[in-house]
């Protein structure tokens, strides 16, 4: 079985290869977990889609895009759009035959699968080592940890990984209304090499990572007391990045280990050879729910970025808050075109929510510029090094 893909049709049906009628308790047991699996997919897809391209929106808003590890998340973000996309969502349509499998369909969608797949884990595994650097070699973050560093990274990763999965134009055919392997040996041989690239090596850097991580995070913590306050603060705002981007990395090391495991567990010993039907089907139970587990690291990382990024969820809001705060500038415009012109030319005034907006547009007493001096020097404050000049070592929140 693909590691990447789970279909019901690895489900027995109702008669096995003899013809022989299954076990009608077991068909209904088989009847249960599918539904339950549907009912799971669906939840998958309809939190991750919406979730991950709120997420890319967030990353390239201007509050956030100036910082190495927005460009990552919002390329991971993509990156898990089209697995979902084409994992989940066009498998859907198969399994209800509103889409018919041919030759080009499975070269182009197992091509998809592969290199969003694998994008996901290494861009997981570049802002690890990222994190890495940052927090145990701190005198060497502002030369290794740029955005151009960042954009040259994601660059070499698309272009590798995709490259690699183009063998999937040469190994996938269509049999029966279905995407299978050229041949046994082919399906053997790109397993191995996709369980080592694409779940192993990935998970294994971002596990010794994170321990490295977590480690010297504790002992600076420590050690806190005898910083300057100055150095204090750089240090909390970048243990805040370090707590969401750790948060993301140790989901996805929980989410895709086990299946890895199991994979290559079967894979040593044809464990899947002469079972009979309940312990295969207790088998693909198992398989199923690890697949499951799998597919909701693409789906999750905007609730962890939620739960775990103050200044992200500011973002969110603002976002979500922009379709009324551009209602209310067409009133205001239309009420009072002077007073409008005005505001829009006063300093950080573009840097002010939706709210602060409104409750200067309505106010009948002269504008409080407190508000606008409050939100200038917090939108330089959480300027990057290069809008700050060289010589300045600011960072911004997630």
């Amino acid at each position: 079985m693909d590691p990447f893909l789970f279909n019901k049709t690895t489900f027995s049906n109702d008669s096995d290869d003899e013809g022989q009628a299954v076990n009608p308790e077991l068909a209904a047991k088989q009847a249960s977990f599918m539904l339950f699996y549907d009912i799971m997919t669906y939840a998958i897809l309809s939190i991750g889609i919406p979730g991950n391209v709120l997420s890319v929106v967030v990353m390239v808003s201007p509050r956030l895009r100036k910082a190495p590890f927005s460009l990552y998340l919002a390329s991971l973000a993509a990156a898990d759009t089209v697995f979902l996309l084409t994992s989940v969502g066009l498998q859907i349509f198969h399994d209800h035959e509103l889409i018919h499998a041919s030759d080009v369909y499975c070269k182009l969608t197992k091509f998809l699968v592969r290199s969003s797949g694998y994008l996901s884990a290494w861009i997981t595994t570049a802002f690890t080592v990222e994190r890495y650097i940052a927090v145990c070699h701190p005198m060497r973050r502002s030369a290794l940890c740029s955005m151009q560093t960042t954009k040259r990274v994601l660059l070499g990763l698309a272009i590798v990984i995709c490259s690699v999965s183009c063998l999937e134009f040469w190994a996938q055919v269509e049999r029966n209304n279905m995407c299978e392997f050229r041949d046994p040996e082919t399906w053997l041989n790109i397993t191995i090499y996709d369980m080592a690239a694409g779940r192993l090596i990935p998970t294994a850097a971002v596990g010794v990572l994170n321990t490295i991580i977590a480690t010297t995070v504790l002992r600076k913590k420590q050690d806190r007391r005898s910083l300057s306050v100055a150095v204090v603060e750089t240090e909390k705002r970048q243990q805040q990045i370090t707590i969401v981007l750790f948060t993301v990395s140790t989901t996805f090391f929980v989410l895709t280990v086990p299946q890895s495991v199991v994979v290559v567990y079967d894979l040593a010993s044809r464990t899947m050879d002469d079972i009979d039907e309940l312990t295969f089907f207790r088998k693909q139970v198992i398989a199923f729910t690890l697949g499951l587990m799998f597919k909701l690291n693409f789906a999750i990382n905007f609730i962890l970025y939620s739960l775990t990024g103050r200044r992200f969820r500011e973002v969110v809001v603002d976002v979500l808050c922009r379709c009324v705060r551009t209602q209310y500038e067409v009133e205001d415009l239309q009420m009072n075109p002077v007073n409008t012109a005005v505001f829009a030319n006063l300093p950080g005034s573009r840097e002010l929510s939706a709210f602060d907006r409104r409750r200067y547009m309505t106010s009948r007493t002269p504008f409080n510029s407190q508000v606008l001096h409050e939100k200038s020097d917090e939108g330089r404050k959480h300027r990057t090094p290069s809008e700050n000049g060289p010589d300045s070592d600011v960072v911004t929140e997630v």
